[in-house]
């Protein structure tokens, strides 16, 4: 069990950085090498299970997925009155992006716990 909290925020991210790559290949047949990046990225980290580095990933991805909760949540509630029509694109993105912001919460406290019992 403990094995799955450390690898389902990666895997997570993982897939997001694969349908990230997929779809803008698919829309504009250009290779996004930014999402490669990331992607290979976070293999490294699932297999080398680095503390500092999973701190730091965590870390950029919780501060990611907060900017972006609050950037979706900031673009509905600019334009005054609420519209019934933004109820999927609310939905999606909060879900989207409070998942991401939850699993990068799992790996900073899966990091922080995985160093204070190898210190101790």
């Amino acid at each position: 069990m403990k094995k799955i909290f450390r690898i389902l925020p990666l895997v997570y991210f993982m897939g997001l950085a694969i349908f990230w790559f997929l779809e803008n290949y698919m829309a504009t047949g250009t290779i996004n090498y930014i999402a490669l990046a990331v992607l290979l990225g976070l293999s490294i980290e699932l297999f080398y299970n680095n503390k500092i580095v999973g701190l730091l990933t965590g870390s950029a991805m919780s501060l990611f997925s907060a900017y972006m909760l609050l950037a979706m949540l900031s673009d509905v509630f600019k334009g005054g009155a609420f519209n019934p029509n933004m109820v999927p694109f609310l939905v999606f993105g909060t879900s989207l992006f409070g998942v991401g912001l939850l699993m990068g919460i799992i790996l900073i406290m899966y990091q922080t716990k995985q160093s204070v019992r190898q210190n101790n």
